[in-house]
């Protein structure tokens, strides 16, 4: 039973360590590198609650960010107030996907859970009783869980020079 409470402990560990960081292109130009335009930003993002840090080292915590070509447009979560900042004074923007969480435990947590399974004693002393329980279910179930709750953090940087006013 240690063995499983100290997997579960790495596996909390090693999920809330993933971390995705997109490329934001704001020009029209199309792109062959893996950067995306501002209409998949503002799919992506819609409606979520984004963390959205400055140049100057002050944030804002948004929701209903809308991304355009030389501005972004949210609605400050402090004071309800709607909010709209040059892009060139943001460093990055930043949101939780709890789903992506949840999936990348649910994969990390596989092998751990397969290595694990064994047998649990629900009977008496004599061991008549024993009651095959594989605790893999458990155990990615539980992960799962937990990486949902974590979450995987998703930033987004504006590709270098494309915010720079023309």
């Amino acid at each position: 039973m240690k063995s499983t409470i100290i997997i579960c402990v790495i596996l909390l560990i090693s999920i809330s360590g993933c971390s995705t960081t997109n490329i934001i292109n704001t020009t029209e130009q199309n792109r062959k590198d893996k950067s995306i335009n501002i209409d998949q930003f503002n799919d992506e993002v819609g409606g979520q609650t984004v963390y959205i840090k400055l140049k100057n080292k002050s944030n804002y915590e948004g929701k209903d960010v809308v991304l355009s070509r030389d501005s972004t447009r949210f609605v400050d979560l402090r004071n309800n107030k709607q909010v709209i900042i040059s892009n060139n004074t943001i460093q990055e923007f930043m949101r939780i996907n709890r789903v992506g969480g949840a999936l990348d435990a649910l994969v990390i947590s596989i092998l751990p859970a397969i290595t694990l399974s064994y047998p649990i004693n629900f009977g008496g002393s004599n061991g008549s009783e024993y009651v095959r329980i594989p605790s893999v279910l458990a155990i990615v179930g539980a992960s799962s869980a937990l990486g949902y709750g974590i979450g995987k953090n998703c930033s987004y940087e504006f590709l270098p020079d494309t915010t720079l006013s023309k």
